[in-house]
């Protein structure tokens, strides 16, 4: 049994939010290529506006290369939605993901994660570089045990081996068709 163009959709937008640094899906459904300053994406978010940055990495810059082609980055949702639509879009797109990462998931005999887990392991690979505070500060985190809780759930190893093994199996597949 081989992956879906789903199940890679899903796993490549997971990917994505852990190699940009812990995104949300739905900042990983809001990126455009606009977004993008140089190796980085930059915008401005939140109630009181907050700037964010974003770094593109080889791995994350692989995806994007990916799905190149619209105006926004990946294929999640339509391209020029806005408003209401736009973030029923999101809410569809994150159910989607999460029942294809499932099936993912399930052919590589892997634990079963969500898209938000990518958060989870963002968090864990900033802490790795870097330090709690900073780690806080990039998740835009009120409080040092807010980060701690996305530390504590999830041990990624497993599942980076098993997206890597994935992102082979897609290769070969595609290869042969």
């Amino acid at each position: 049994k081989m992956p879906t163009p789903r199940m890679q959709l899903a796993v490549d937008s997971w990917l994505l939010a852990v190699e940009l640094g812990a995104l949300r899906i739905n900042e990983v459904c809001r990126l455009r290529h606009d977004m993008r300053v140089e190796n980085a994406f930059r915008w401005i978010e939140g109630k009181v506006p907050k700037p964010r940055y974003h770094p593109i990495n080889s791995r994350a810059q692989a995806i994007i290369d990916k799905y190149a082609g619209g105006e926004n980055v990946l294929l999640l949702v339509p391209d020029g939605l806005g408003g209401d639509a736009f973030y029923r879009a999101i809410e569809t797109a994150t159910a989607s993901n999460n029942r294809a990462l499932k099936a993912a998931c399930e052919l590589l005999g892997l634990p079963r994660i969500k898209t938000h887990n990518a958060r989870h392991t963002g968090a864990q690979r900033i802490k790795q570089a870097t330090d709690i505070h900073t780690a806080r500060r990039i998740l835009g985190h009120s409080k040092v045990s807010q980060t701690e809780e996305y530390l504590d759930e999830l041990d990624t190893s497993i599942i980076d081996d098993g997206f890597d093994e994935m992102d082979i199996e897609w290769a070969r597949w595609g290869n042969k068709n």
